[in-house]
């Protein structure tokens, strides 16, 4: 199921409990990783939505500034909530490993996160949500609009990430698009390798894909500079990145994220299918 400028994975919890229904009050947790505009923002949508349903909910918010020790496990443990919403990565790793603890620890859904998969989120039951991802046929098709030159594209990323790789490499062949990638599994190796996508392979354009573990904002700002000493096309994958220098960007409405993340929580409170799925 696709909506604008990102792809919302869309599966239901495997609950374990009797189907649940908007006909009694259910207790919600919305636990924020730390206060930043685009959490913010869709935390603020979130909340608009659920307000504007008829529903019986009794929602509680908390923010834990990034820190283990703020996660309200206490009070998780006395109102045994029905659901536990995340907002960002911090706030989902926490507690994703406290469900793998704590079996009585209520189903997650999580929202505002990069891959699933970096950060240890396997198949299991209990966890589902939204990744933050733009459809790379999306961007692929952008790409082809503004700069149609383009042939080969260059790219890096973590051996974690490989499976993603091969599927953004189908994407990319479908339109007659050339991906490069070369695994930069070491801080150290990203220099080379980049060099190596600009001398030896002489890409037209480098587009980086979501990968934390290889592109931190240091290493961002690297390769736009080298990729503009250059003249190669560097595409964002967030509006901060114009003004480092890339030469368009595309990015994520997080107000539509915290909709979508309200309804996918009032589809799983209403649906009686019991779906053994994860991200």
């Amino acid at each position: 199921m696709k909506f604008s400028l990102l792809y919302l994975i869309y599966l239901l919890l495997s609950l374990g409990v009797p189907s649940l229904s908007f006909t009694q009050e259910h207790t919600l947790f919305i636990i924020k990783s730390e206060s930043i505009l685009p959490f913010n923002k869709s935390e603020t949508a979130l909340l608009k939505f659920l307000s504007s349903q008829n529903t019986k909910l009794n929602i509680k918010t908390f923010n834990i500034k990034n820190n283990w020790k703020n996660y309200p496990i206490k009070a998780i443990n006395k109102e045994n909530p029905t659901l536990i919403v995340t907002i960002g990565s911090v706030a989902t790793k926490i507690a994703y490993k406290t469900k793998l603890e704590q079996e009585t620890h209520p189903n997650i859904i999580a929202t505002m996160i990069l891959q699933a998969n970096l950060l240890g989120i396997k198949n299991t039951p209990f966890i589902t949500g939204i990744e933050l991802q733009i459809p790379y046929d999306k961007q692929f098709e952008l790409i082809k609009k503004i700069v149609p030159h383009v042939k080969k594209i260059g790219t890096l990323y973590h051996h974690l990430n490989h499976k993603s790789i091969k599927k953004i490499n189908t994407i990319a062949t479908r339109h007659n698009l050339e991906l490069i990638a070369y695994e930069t599994s070491l801080h150290s190796e990203l220099s080379q390798n980049l060099e190596m996508l600009l001398k030896k392979e002489k890409i037209d354009l480098f587009l980086p894909i979501i990968d934390p573990l290889v592109y931190s904002n240091e290493a961002l700002q690297y390769i736009i500079l080298k990729t503009a000493q250059n003249k190669i096309p560097f595409v964002g994958i967030s509006a901060a990145y114009l003004k480092w220098g890339a030469l368009f960007s595309l990015d994520i409405n997080f107000k539509q994220v915290g909709y979508q993340t309200g309804q996918l929580i009032q589809d799983i409170l209403t649906t009686p299918q019991k779906i053994n799925a994860g991200f």
